[in-house]
């Protein structure tokens, strides 16, 4: 097996994403715990999804499988877990990045409410739509827009919705980034 390597940026936002998430299962909640039960359980994120093994399940539908292998192929790329390991630096990274957002969890809802159409809120989101939300809103107020540009927080949290969320909260999200990133920009 090859050297293992530290984790990317995209890596680390995913990891942030599920230890967010898993905060809202535990009480009291230790982000160093839940990064070392993520880390113990990386090879669970390791997923490669074939073609042949889809169109196994759908030989008579092919119309249907060309547009799943066309999914496949957008939508099937994820940086391996199996390739990296959590350095004591990633830990720390991870670490801060979680209780960042959590000590400006407040403001990063606010945000969001504020840009959710109709009568949705925070409160009646699906918790891994809020999660990827979340990060996202992060880096668009509180990174430097030099380290990562708004569009790169959308497309990383849209990247993250294509792994965990079916279309329609692609979508959700999308819309509610892009409106936060129009306020951003008109400022």
């Amino acid at each position: 097996m090859g050297v293992k390597m530290g984790l990317k940026q995209s890596q680390r936002r995913e990891i942030a994403m599920l230890v967010l998430y898993e905060k809202q299962f535990q009480s009291p909640f230790d982000v160093d715990a839940a990064i070392d039960h993520i880390e113990d359980n990386l090879s669970e994120l390791n997923y490669e999804t074939s073609f042949e093994e889809l169109t196994e399940e759908f030989t008579q539908i092919e119309n249907q499988a060309q547009q799943l292998k066309q999914h496949v192929e957008v939508y099937g790329k994820h940086d391996p877990f199996n390739q990296v390991s959590l350095t004591e630096q990633d830990q720390i990274e991870l670490a801060a990045l979680v209780t960042d957002i959590l000590d400006h969890q407040e403001e990063i809802d606010q945000m969001i409410n504020k840009h959710i159409k109709g009568s949705w809120s925070v409160s009646r989101l699906e918790n891994i739509n809020l999660q990827i939300l979340r990060i996202a809103v992060y880096e668009m107020l509180f990174v430097d827009n030099d380290v990562t540009p708004l569009v790169v927080s959308i497309d990383q949290g849209l990247e993250l919705a294509k792994l965990y969320t079916d279309e329609k909260s692609r979508r959700f999200i999308n819309g509610v980034l892009s409106s936060v990133m129009d306020e951003l920009t008109a400022k």
